[in-house]
């Protein structure tokens, strides 16, 4: 029962750990409250405030500023009542610990956080749906930490004078962002005939393939509702159609169902697959912009595969909607009188994203030296991180942008670990972006600005956009920094990246968002390719490590607990079957241990930076009890000796005890930045503990059963000799498999396919990472056979 106590305690701690910390979920936004187990609002004054910078706004656009202690989690919302729910409005010019969601169906109308990374002094703004006017007053709840947090937070009321849009020529406007791309990046269809060229359609739709997810753009001119059909022909008739329609002076998006043979469209109940991500109506024309999930689509009697199979856009659009008797809701389209128009069948899943041309990456390996995080990212321009190097006489100019709170930086060093480099930095001081030069101390893992001339850097220009921070500097070609010559002409580097969500005094944090190294050490005026560095030992590592303890260790455990009694009649080399694979899969699993540690030393080459820290002492500890568990068995005592129990206790405690310090440690891996893994990875490693706990239930309440049984059979044998006593009829049992061998036999079968299988993923997700990027590359290769 021990071991179980350990794995609830590993359920309880990571629950705290993971709960909500990629934002609050929609189920939170009318009431606002946390669901966090066991917890309530604080009654005390909030020490946080929410301040508008105007109490009176004509442009519909207010600033506000989230202030007090360091907090986690937040859920911000404007609310024409603060005591009834209905969020309203858009934000935007969000920092990068921030995300909107949507609330009430309306898209972008409420703020939360992204991540459990600490938070405080934030500022955003909020804008007026057109034709707003009244007062608006915000209300926020904010999380110090899981137990402690306050709710009903509000801001003075601000009046919004009546605001209309300035888009005042719907159509110019909205034509010019529509047609850009189409049938390049993006897949367009619209009437009449020819129109896509003139730019000049009655109806149009453009429709994107992005993050598993298919997103539409419609537009039509004197209508009151615009839809796109996903059809098995061309023709109208058992169909999906999700439609979007003028309804009370706003646009709503709904899911429908062209019903076959009867020519008419049938309203689907709501549900979560379509969302809206915006929608106008402006002098008789309609615009909306939805998305719907890329995988399948369950409809009335089928279900489309939009992943595997081809279908044909429907593009329609009418002057009339019908309305639901004595209301102004809807309740469907009507015919669609304005037009009707059908594609080519085409994989939906295929089509590929729309991107807009990022001038920072024209020139890249061309002109100058380009190296960005993850790889390939430069082609794609959609890198997390990337540095440009472009050689001007003697001077080296460097470009840096890239995701990040804090911090980016890009450092010269002599080989792929961090320590006796030089750095370039820029930082984000809140007010403006700072360049710097630093020096990474060999063999402390630390990096300071303290002593450090920076008389060589200079900067050009710094800004940061929406979690985006960009610097373009100047670097003399000949520094000396801590009596270290750096000649960029002459001598060749290895390029480091890293960016990090906080800040030290004379320093930068710890690369918590993002490290990586080139793969060779180049001139930097040798403009060609730059690879990332060969992540070869790491990967072994966490596979080795993978395989050990979530592989062999838990299928040797069970062997040595609940298979003493089976196979009795069996041996293999002279041993026991349950002990001799209990020994071979323990066995395996001091080799895997002890090379991957062995693998990630060599790697790493001496103690690891604070961020990595807490995986690596884990780490530690789990290797030392792994490496001293056979030693002791080598010397364990006869089965009949005085201290046998005693060893037999020990030999279980710290079997166990590396077991589950071993599985804690791998939960630490998963947000590493060098792991690259992605976070889903967390709840595969909680579907291994819950299994593995349920198996052990399941075995000891099979083990209870086998012993009452056995007791049962040993009662009822018929009286013999007289001096028959307990250890022979014990020695009688021995020399047969106590009961419920069978059930116990099959339960072992499924333990073992299900282990094997969730390792084996495991591994190949550890092996290929980042696994997102690999599987995207697979995809398109596969797809454009």
């Amino acid at each position: 029962m021990l071991i179980l106590r350990y794995y609830f305690i590993i359920f309880l701690i990571y629950d705290v750990t993971i709960a909500y910390k990629s934002g609050a979920p929609a189920s939170m936004c009318a009431s606002m409250m946390p669901h966090h187990k066991g917890a309530i609002p604080q009654q005390l004054k909030s020490p946080y405030d929410i301040q508008p910078s105007t109490l009176n706004t004509k442009d519909g656009r207010i600033s506000l500023k989230l202030t007090g202690e360091p907090f986690l989690g937040v859920l911000v919302e404007g609310r024409r009542n603060p005591d009834q729910p209905g969020a309203i409005g858009s934000f935007l010019n969000l920092p990068n610990s921030l995300k909107t969601m949507t609330c009430d169906n309306y898209t972008n109308s409420a703020v939360t956080h992204k991540d459990n990374s600490k938070k405080e002094n934030l500022e955003f703004d909020w804008m007026a749906p057109s034709g707003f006017e009244g007062e608006i007053t915000f209300i926020a709840t904010v999380v110090k930490n899981y137990s402690t947090f306050w709710t009903g937070i509000l801001s003075p009321s601000v009046q919004v004078e009546k605001f209309i849009s300035d888009d005042k020529n719907f159509e110019n406007n909205i034509k010019s962002d529509l047609y850009e791309g189409c049938n390049i990046r993006k897949d367009c269809l619209g009437f009449p005939q020819g129109c896509l060229d003139q730019r000049d359609c009655m109806t149009v739709i453009n429709v994107i393939s992005s993050d598993n997810e298919l997103n539409f753009e419609m537009m039509s001119l004197d209508s009151k509702y615009v839809a796109v059909g996903i059809s098995e022909d061309k023709k109208m008739g058992g169909d999906y159609v999700a439609e979007c329609v003028l309804e009370a002076d706003s646009v709503k998006a709904y899911e429908s169902w062209n019903v076959p043979n009867r020519k008419e469209n049938i309203r689907l109940p709501a549900r979560d697959n379509l969302k809206l991500l915006n929608g106008e109506y402006e002098n008789g024309n309609i615009y909306c912009s939805l998305k719907i999930p890329s995988d399948t689509i369950q409809l009335e009697n089928f279900i489309l595969d939009l992943n595997r199979n081809r279908y044909y856009i429907l593009l329609a659009s009418g002057k009339e909607v019908k309305l639901e008797e004595g209301s102004t809701k809807t309740s469907g389209v009507a015919f669609h009188d304005n037009g009707y128009l059908s594609s080519e069948n085409v994989l939906m899943t295929y089509i590929k994203p729309d991107k807009i041309n990022d001038p920072f990456y024209d020139g890249c390996n061309v002109e100058m030296n380009c190296f960005g995080v993850p790889d390939n990212c430069i082609k794609d321009q959609n890198c997390k991180l990337v540095v440009s190097i472009l050689t001007e006489g003697t001077k080296y100019r460097f470009r840096l942008k890239g995701e990040a709170k804090s911090y980016i930086a890009v450092g010269l060093s002599d080989d792929d670990k961090m320590g006796g480099d030089s750095v370039m930095e820029c930082v984000n001081t809140g007010r403006n972006i700072v360049a710097y030069m630093s020096w990474n101390k060999p063999g402390a893992k630390a990096n300071t600005r303290e002593g450090i001339s920076q008389t060589g850097l200079k900067l050009i220009n710094g800004n940061t956009t929406n979690g985006v921070i960009y610097c373009e500097f100047t670097r003399e070609t000949v520094t000396v920094v801590e009596q270290k010559t750096f000649d960029l002409m002459n001598n060749k580097y290895i390029i480091l990246l890293a960016s990090g969500s906080s800040l030290k005094e004379n320093s930068v944090g710890f690369h918590d968002l993002i490290y990586t190294a080139s793969g060779e050490k180049r001139y930097l005026s040798d403009v060609r390719q730059l690879k990332t560095a060969d992540r070869l030992l790491v990967r072994l590592h966490g596979a080795f490590m993978i395989a050990a303890w979530i592989g062999t260790t838990s299928i040797g455990i069970v062997f040595a607990r609940y298979f003493k009694q089976t196979w009795v009649d069996s041996s293999l080399c002279s041993k026991d079957l349950w002990f001799a694979w209990h020994r071979f899969f323990m066995l395996m699993t001091w080799c895997l241990t002890i090379t991957g540690c062995a693998l990630i030393v060599v790697d790493v080459g001496d103690w690891v930076p604070e961020g990595s820290q807490r995986h690596a002492i884990l780490g530690v500890i789990t290797v030392v009890l792994c490496f001293i568990q056979p030693i002791g068995a080598a010397f364990r005592p006869h089965p009949t000796a005085r201290l046998r129990p005693i060893f037999n206790w020990l030999h279980w405690l710290i079997g166990n005890s590396a077991h589950i310090v071993s599985i804690v440690t791998i939960f630490f891996a998963v947000p590493l930045a060098k792991a690259q893994l992605p976070e889903w990875v967390n709840w595969i490693l909680v579907a291994f503990v819950a299994f593995y706990v349920l198996i052990h239930v399941i075995f000891s309440f099979a083990g209870c059963l086998s012993e009452r049984r056995a007791l049962k059979k040993i009662n009822a044998f018929p009286m013999k000799e007289m001096n028959t006593n307990r250890g022979n009829l014990n020695n009688i049992e021995r020399k047969q498999d106590a009961p419920m061998a069978g059930f116990r036999k099959l339960m072992l079968f499924i333990h073992m396919v299900y282990i094997t299988g969730l390792t084996a993923a495991l591994i190949v997700i550890v092996v290929l990472a980042p696994i997102g990027t690999q599987w995207q590359t697979l995809q398109n290769k596969f797809m454009g056979m």
